[in-house]
């Protein structure tokens, strides 16, 4: 080969290293670059780890962190970092303004509703502030208007002292005038039906997954700042997740 030729090459293949090192450096930066891995492979894999044992343990160690008896739960995002404690109190306002170790902050903490039991609730409603301005915990749901986003964190799975919890997204969507989400009473199965269907309609693309009146459902909402409805005074991010069964 000669010389000549063998600049161009090294040349070429530094090019193409350059490049190749700049695409996964910034799927990696924007989380883009996510493996769509099987739906069975998941299911599998966080059923096959469930140990009560070891989630008794993790809550135990929430507790004694924030010295709190009021850690009910962890949430996390399979795919993801996102990993946090669940908090629930006696109504549904106190940790609006409370961190987990109960001081008094705007920041306030993940919170399930009161009214709800995290271990059988056909229903689960967590909640979360989220702000343009300052980091946040729920901020990564926003992530979520992204379609190839979703397509990489389908699954959310939510553990107690108890039992493991595993949650399929169906719906995202941004609520500004029907709040009519956070009913948990419901008079027979065509209205639960007609309630967690309704969610699908409302998602902002299609997930291409359909609820059944049987399944039971997981929503994560916290505040949005997309700025296609900066015009609105309220506007909740919504999460609706349906939960996955042993296979």
């Amino acid at each position: 080969m000669k010389k000549k030729d063998l600049i161009v090459l090294i040349v070429v293949l530094v090019i193409v290293l350059v490049f190749l090192s700049g695409y996964y450096y910034w799927g990696y930066k924007n989380n883009k670059n996510v493996i769509n891995f099987d739906d069975d492979e998941i299911i599998s894999d966080v059923f096959d780890k469930r140990n009560t044992n070891y989630n008794s343990k993790i809550i135990d160690e929430y507790v004694k962190l924030y010295n709190n008896s009021d850690v009910v739960g962890e949430i996390s995002i399979i795919n993801s970092d996102f990993k946090k404690a669940i908090m629930q109190g006696n109504d549904n306002d106190y940790y609006l303004n409370h961190t987990e170790d109960k001081t008094n902050s705007y920041m306030g903490s993940i919170y399930l509703d009161f009214r709800i039991n995290i271990d059988d609730g056909k229903k689960l409603l967590i909640y979360r502030h989220n702000s343009g301005n300052i980091v946040m915990p729920f901020q990564i749901l926003e992530e979520y208007y992204d379609y190839e986003f979703y397509q990489g964190h389908k699954y959310i799975k939510i553990i107690t002292s108890n039992k493991t919890r595993l949650y399929k997204i169906y719906s995202v969507f941004v609520e500004v005038e029907d709040f009519g989400y956070m009913q948990t009473d419901f008079n027979n199965e065509d209205e639960w039906y007609e309630h967690i269907n309704n969610f699908k309609k409302k998602s902002m693309y299609d997930t291409l997954e359909d609820v059944k009146k049987e399944d039971n459902i997981l929503i994560l909402q916290t505040c949005s700042t997309y700025y296609k409805y900066r015009d609105y005074q309220k506007k909740f991010l919504l999460v609706v997740a349906k939960e996955v069964s042993e296979k």
